[in-house]
């Protein structure tokens, strides 16, 4: 199926982009604000953590870095991740007017989902540049870096949502189960932590979760300033568990997908 999956992608392009449109305007149809509600929401919710962290707990830095910033450019990918593998979860089911009646190929589906919430974390991004400048942190052609890091994520949220979408056809108690490994993950991941304060060979277990890398590219890229190829072990292992997911899951799809309109 990946041999076939970008030409699938510029087949089915303009229901795709109209179906990741309608995907991103339906959560704001009806609404007095509209599309200000997708720039306003993730202010809020940085706003809110800033008061909190700033003044109820009065959080000390992290290397010297304000750790609104710290929570913030961990907390904003952690959110694009977990929500879209979440979504992605049960976004066959919720198409299944396409799987049953259009010749369109399913396997490009977790794209739409994909797709609208890019939209959404483009706003997220906006803040944390906002936040970044308002501490007096200099803008550097670094920042761009954050485009890699989040392609990487993009990668491993398809692979994912290819296995857990694939899955929750036939196991509808799969959705139920990955909210509950996201939760766990959200803590196993250094969004309110950090990972230097375990010992060396914790570090080891923590890193073999790939959210780890991602989280810590957008430290990298907008805070630390290092270049994701200064960390090439990281890199490599990350590159080697996405692509191995990747592979897995365009088979598992491949061989599941012919009977999603049977059990639908």
């Amino acid at each position: 199926m990946k041999d076939h999956f970008f030409k699938n992608l510029y087949i089915n392009r303009n229901i795709i982009l109209a179906l990741s449109s309608r995907e991103f305007k339906n959560n704001y149809v009806g609404s007095s604000l509209g599309f200000l509600w997708a720039f306003i929401q993730p202010l809020a919710l940085a706003m809110i953590l800033w008061g909190i962290f700033t003044f109820g707990f009065n959080a000390k830095s992290v290397d010297n870095v304000p750790f609104v910033l710290y929570l913030l450019t961990g907390l904003f990918p952690w959110n694009f991740f977990s929500e879209t593998v979440n979504q992605n979860t049960v976004i066959i089911p919720n198409y299944s007017y396409l799987v049953k009646k259009m010749p369109f190929q399913v396997s490009t589906l977790p794209v739409v989902k994909i797709l609208s919430n890019l939209f959404i974390h483009a706003f997220f991004l906006i803040i944390i540049v906002v936040f970044l400048i308002a501490y007096n942190v200099p803008v550097t052609l670094m920042w761009l870096q954050t485009l890699y890091y989040l392609f990487a994520m993009v990668v491993l949220v398809l692979g994912f949502s290819w296995i857990f979408s694939a899955i929750q056809v036939f196991f509808k108690d799969t959705s139920q189960i990955i909210m509950i490994l996201m939760q766990i993950g959200f803590w196993v991941t250094p969004i309110f932590w950090v990972s230097n304060v375990f010992p060396a060979s914790m570090q080891v277990i923590i890193k073999l979760n790939p959210m780890v890398y991602v989280v810590n590219g957008y430290r990298d890229s907008f805070i630390y300033q290092v270049p994701f190829w200064h960390k090439g072990t990281e890199t490599m292992i990350f590159w080697f568990g996405a692509l191995v997911t990747l592979f897995v899951a365009s088979k598992l799809f491949s061989k599941l997908s012919p009977h999603f309109a049977d059990v639908l």
